[in-house]
């Protein structure tokens, strides 16, 4: 069961388990019926995440970490790939500001925003442990983030739409445009880091 007022969920790659953040930081795991969509709590489920209502939790693609924002910290955990229990990775709760997370589509990154940028940290692909790949980026980022398919490209909504570049190849720096690091985040130069939402 959840604990508090359901605020984000999301979705295993697989398919067979499903996330689910409440008020008070309370995150609850749920197995996926896969013939009818039941959910079924997770043994172990609530878990604690931090204070920050609403974050949504981001899971990298190959299903094996999860993370979650915690406001003044960062919630990192394994996933159990046979009974989707989650288990605390090593050094976590990490302590950077993060509002909010998002994970490129190559699994190397993790984006958190933090209110006033965006700044990338490198995953550890055995332990899901982070360590910083780059600094804070003014204008990128946001409440809400997603990478589109091909990694070059992070967007985020926050009172309107935040458009930046983003590298994943290796090492990490924040250059010129377009980025030619690895976990580098810059703004476009050229048309804005912020559109205002017309619909």
């Amino acid at each position: 069961m959840t604990s508090g007022q359901v605020l984000a969920i999301v979705a295993h790659p697989s398919g067979k388990f499903a996330y689910v953040m409440s008020g008070g930081g309370s995150l609850s795991a749920f197995t996926v019926d896969s013939l009818g969509g039941t959910l079924t709590p997770v043994s172990g489920s609530p878990y604690a995440a931090g204070t920050q209502s609403g974050s949504v939790p981001a899971i990298d693609p190959a299903g094996k970490f999860l993370y979650v924002a915690g406001g003044s910290s960062l919630h990192a955990f394994a996933i159990d790939a046979s009974t989707g229990a989650l288990s605390v990775v090593a050094g976590s709760p990490f302590s950077l500001n993060a509002s909010a997370v998002a994970i490129d589509p190559s699994g190397k990154y993790l984006v958190a925003w933090s209110g006033s940028g965006a700044s990338s940290y490198a995953i550890n692909a055995t332990t899901g442990a982070l360590t910083a790949a780059g600094t804070v980026v003014a204008g990128c980022g946001a409440s809400h983030m997603a990478f589109e398919p091909s990694g070059h490209f992070l967007y985020g909504a926050v009172g309107g739409i935040s458009a930046c570049s983003f590298d994943s190849s290796s090492g990490a720096r924040v250059g010129a445009l377009p980025a030619s690091g690895s976990g580098n985040i810059s703004p476009f130069a050229a048309w804005c880091a912020m559109w205002p939402v017309m619909w």
